[in-house]
């Protein structure tokens, strides 16, 4: 079974770094040890400590769809009787007008018309996941309601905007920790002077230890930002697969919670592809979408370690 059609194409950001792969490239997954650190939620940054203590591995109650569904006043969903006895909505082949064999059921506003076929919705081109397929094969499987189908494909939405946001502040965590590197060079070129050898190479193993763990960060950035796109595919690929088409649920949404579900997956992919509006400090700014927060992080930090590098040489000589 093929759960739609996507494009599989290679997201690369560069990471330029004078820094050897050997020192980084045994450390896997260091935010399961290793948030950020204490020292860097401190200051006018200490917000972000909230900020990242607040995310849940838990996310349908931060769904986008959330309230939505759980409103009787606002969602047809809820008029939406579940198929666990078998009871199908079919198509007709010789009409635009779905047959409801679900008698006395008001699922669908016969006053408005549904289009004989509804077309999917078309997906960006990103670094999707090889084995995407599968893992949605697996999840369709699970799914034997159209409230299930929705719950799934806003549990996806969400988690593509919250791996965006983990993207951003990871990536912050990666470019504070090269600033403060970049830091300690600059104090050792002043008091090389006034420092023995011991303290001299003290420092240079703190600003070594530095900049392995902001490129760290950037890689798990890096990670989060493939996430932003992989889960708003799957969201995607979803609703393409249970309503559109020749879905399973096609006939079932009305022409307002249509609207409503694809312009929520049109704001996830805002989070990957042309940026997004968010308040920031009472005000309405424009967010980076997540290839281009770490395009940014990654060209920051190397101009960081790159500076880092030229003083270290100087001292060398």
């Amino acid at each position: 079974m093929q759960v739609g059609n996507y494009q599989n194409t290679n997201y690369i950001v560069p990471v330029q770094s004078n820094v050897s792969n050997q020192q980084y490239s045994n450390i896997s997954d260091p935010l399961a040890s290793y948030p950020y650190g204490q020292d860097v939620f401190s200051g006018q940054y200490a917000s972000f400590k909230t900020m990242y203590s607040n995310f849940d591995t838990s996310v349908s109650r931060f769904s986008p769809f959330y309230g939505k569904m759980g409103n009787q006043n606002n969602s047809s969903f809820n008029n939406i009787p579940s198929n666990n006895n078998n009871q199908v909505i079919t198509q007709t082949n010789t009409n635009n007008i779905p047959a409801n064999t679900m008698s006395n059921n008001p699922v669908i506003n016969t006053q408005n018309t549904i289009p004989a076929v509804i077309p999917k919705k078309i997906t960006p081109k990103g670094p999707a996941l090889t084995n995407i397929q599968e893992l949605l094969q697996n999840e369709v499987k699970q799914i034997s309601t159209p409230q299930k189908a929705i719950e799934t494909i806003a549990q996806h939405a969400m988690i593509s905007r919250q791996e965006r946001t983990m993207a951003n502040n990871i990536s912050w965590g990666a470019r504070f920790y090269a600033k403060k590197a970049l830091e300690l060079a600059q104090e050792l070129e002043r008091n090389r002077v006034n420092m023995n050898q011991s303290q001299i190479n003290s420092l240079i193993m703190n600003i070594e230890n530095l900049k392995i763990k902001s490129i760290s960060l950037l890689n798990e950035a890096k990670k989060r930002a493939i996430n932003t796109y992989n889960e708003a595919l799957k969201a995607t690929l979803l609703y393409n697969h249970f309503f559109t088409e020749n879905g399973q649920y096609t006939t079932i949404l009305n022409d307002n919670d249509r609207k409503f579900v694809e312009d929520e997956l049109d704001k996830t992919w805002k989070h990957w592809e042309g940026g997004f509006q968010k308040e920031w400090q009472g005000s309405i700014v424009k967010a980076d979408e997540a290839p281009l927060v770490i395009d940014k992080s990654a060209q920051e930090i190397y101009n960081y370690i790159n500076s880092i590098d030229n003083i270290l040489a100087k001292l060398k000589n």
